[in-house]
């Protein structure tokens, strides 16, 4: 998919581009049941088992494959008693690629597992859509690197040259990205059952999207606490990816999310909320309407594709620092919607979610979901560049 370049060429420079979820669950668990479960889950998604092979002289991103394996046998799941860890070691997670999935196919994994786990133990056929096959998941790649519009590309371009060359970096701090492998750090922020009804109810009530509200939230938010001269900001705005005119990937597992660089003018103190709104939401709308997404991330896996040099297969070392430099801004505010993931299957019963990411140096990604009727704000973030004490300010003016 054109849209896995990109995260390509995260691998190498931040050494990986990842995400990770987790489920806590009470109740009996039976180990050789989950890796049945396991197993019958590879063979519902391509990507789920496959692997990329990497030819020892190769000079382009290009020249790279993927090999999806045949009825796979993963290995053994290891089972690691840590209830004698405080919570916090508790929390170390196993990441997995962004090459691989994005954040809405985390959601499929975690539901279809624990749906397969349900049918098993009770002897039932899981409820669930029919797996997806090789070959129409090569047809909906096919389909979505095909696409491309011409008007699309002009308005792109036009766009762009507004929004300029500069980058916009959030550093109340005044810090220096020191790291070229950043450690990220993951906190939990969770809104009450009865103020996430509020706010669904209130974006009906506006006609609006959930995103555009929390868009608008932390333009507001960043205005407060930003210490510069900036006018504007840029935030980093991720979109599905996954529906084009001849392709619909819904319930697939693969990379498809791709992104808005959206520039925003700060608002003022006194400036009331029904402006800001509308200003937000016709800037993502503007973007979404005329595919910069879809543009930027074709231009993007083109250029990175036949362009980069490699030498035996990796972006040479000395070239990392130039790579590094890509990023419009460092803020990202993806809003994933309802995760969908129910709080009982069978005897086993859901009650905690967790969710999060690593990213490139100096950022922060606030990965933003519904679990149990609860909004979720997951906010992953280069401790080395963000104090913890910068992130709680942050996000507890962006909740109030």
């Amino acid at each position: 998919i054109h849209g896995q370049y990109f995260h390509l060429l995260g691998h190498w420079v931040v050494n990986s581009i990842s995400l990770f979820s987790t489920l806590r669950l009470q109740g009996d668990f039976d180990n050789n049941t989950a890796w049945e479960t396991w197993k019958e889950l590879l063979n519902r998604h391509p990507m789920l088992r496959s692997r990329f092979l990497v030819p020892e002289d190769a000079t382009r991103f290009k020249d790279y494959q993927i090999e999806i394996l045949n009825n796979p046998n993963p290995p053994e799941i290891p089972v690691t008693d840590n209830r004698h860890l405080d919570s916090e070691t508790q929390e170390q997670t196993i990441a997995n690629e962004h090459l691989i999935s994005d954040a809405l196919g985390c959601h499929t994994v975690l539901r279809e597992f624990m749906e397969i786990y349900r049918a098993r133990t009770n002897n039932e056929q899981p409820n669930l859509p029919p797996a997806t096959t090789v070959a129409e998941y090569q047809q909906i790649v096919q389909s979505m690197n095909a696409w491309q519009d011409a008007e699309s590309e002009k308005a792109f371009v036009e766009y762009t040259n507004r929004q300029g060359t500069d980058s916009y970096l959030w550093n109340p701090a005044n810090n220096k990205i020191t790291s070229n492998c950043p450690e990220f750090h993951n906190r939990r922020y969770t809104l009450t059952k009865e103020t996430t009804t509020a706010l669904i109810s209130q974006t009906r009530e506006w006609r609006l999207p959930t995103n555009s509200l929390l868009l608008a939230a932390f333009t507001r938010t960043i205005a407060k606490l930003e210490q510069s001269d900036n006018k504007s900001i840029l935030l980093q705005v991720p979109t599905g990816g996954r529906f084009y005119p001849e392709a619909d990937a819904t319930n697939v597992v693969g990379s498809f999310a791709q992104n808005l660089s959206i520039d925003i003018e700060l608002p003022s103190r006194a400036e009331g909320w029904e402006t800001l709104l509308n200003q937000v939401h016709q800037k993502v709308q503007q973007g979404i309407a005329n595919n910069y997404d879809r543009t930027q991330t074709r231009q993007m896996a083109i250029a990175f594709r036949d362009n980069i040099v490699l030498e035996n297969g990796k972006i040479p070392t000395r070239m990392l620092p130039m790579y590094r430099q890509v990023l419009k801004s460092n803020l990202y505010t993806p809003f994933t919607g309802q995760t969908q993931i129910e709080k009982q299957y069978g005897d086993l019963e859901v009650i905690d979610y967790r969710a999060g990411g690593i990213n490139a140096p100096g950022t922060i990604d606030i990965l933003q979901e519904i679990f149990d009727d609860r909004l979720q704000f997951q906010a992953s973030y280069d401790s080395g560049f963000f104090p913890e004490s910068v992130v709680n300010q942050l996000m507890e003016e962006y909740i109030a």
